[in-house]
């Protein structure tokens, strides 16, 4: 391959990367936007285990108003002194925005849990509990994105990556361990309760899940890439495919959470919030 046909591939394949941020970043934008005003103006959706899915799609969206732009004007400036400026900018928006994104995941896994465990504890926890560990998310993300990326703070981000995981896989374990234990204990009359509990814990496994089969790829060739030489347009490829993550989330809520659906539909089509009927019993 001669040099000219190189530069015009290069070329070429940054035009795609810029039509497709283009492209992901406004649907990114509209879907996160509409799922925080859903589950803020309507009360029976805005319960304590939506406090950390608020912090989710808050985070998310900010993935599209915010890190998006700046990538696309990074791989549209071919000066270098202001292409390094925006390459360091970007980085520490990736940085903060991934440490909340998996910590947000870590916390819906703990609440879960608790609240499938230790449901009566769960019931008499205060909301503040809530609004302090989302700021304390933000806080660390600050901390790490603001520092001199050197050895230790390497080894830091490494053992905080395995303790988010290891959080989310003992937290889901510990529920299926306790929804098998339920199966031969539950009254027929809680049998609506806990089936509701049930899909809300396989719908937020299911964001779980597909946030870190996304990233397990740009995870593993940021490790890659400390051994080897990794080319750049795999490494821009795997870490755009990551940043679909932001728009399967809201996606995923509106298949799986019919309220949801439902509060989303009355925002959209009738520009208010929804208002459930409730039936007295009998």
């Amino acid at each position: 391959m001669d040099p000219a046909n190189g530069q015009e591939l290069e070329e070429t394949f940054q035009v795609y990367l810029i039509i497709f941020t283009a492209f992901t970043s406004p649907l990114i934008v509209v879907f996160n936007l509409l799922a925080i005003t859903t589950l803020l103006i309507n009360r029976h959706l805005r319960k304590k285990s939506v406090y950390f899915v608020i912090n989710l799609a808050i985070t998310d969206f900010l993935f599209g108003a915010v890190l998006a732009p700046v990538m696309c004007t990074e791989l549209m400036d071919f000066n270098p002194v202001h292409s390094n400026l925006l390459w360091i900018i970007r980085g520490r928006i990736f940085l903060l925005l991934s440490i909340i994104h998996f910590a947000s995941l870590a916390l819906i896994s703990l609440d879960r849990m608790c609240a499938t465990v230790w449901p009566l504890r769960y019931r008499i926890r205060s909301p503040r509990l809530y609004f302090t560990c989302c700021f304390v998310t933000w806080l660390v993300g600050a901390v790490f994105a603001s520092v001199e990326l050197s050895g230790t703070v390497l080894v830091c981000l490494r053992v905080v990556g395995l303790t988010v995981l290891l959080v989310i896989t003992v937290s889901y374990l510990a529920i299926f361990i306790k929804m098998r234990i339920q199966n031969n204990q539950i009254a027929s009359g809680q049998q609506r309760s806990i089936q509701k509990d049930r899909h809300l814990v396989k719908t937020l496994l299911l964001v779980t899940l597909t946030s870190i089969i996304v990233w397990v790829p740009v995870m593993v060739v940021l490790i890659l890439k400390t051994f080897i030489q990794v080319k750049d347009g795999v490494y821009l490829t795997v870490g755009y495919i990551g940043g679909l993550n932001p728009l399967l989330d809201p996606i995923i809520y509106i298949y799986r959470v019919k309220e949801y659906k439902r509060a989303l539909k009355k925002l959209v089509c009738k520009c208010s919030r929804d208002r459930p009927v409730f039936v007295q019993p009998a």
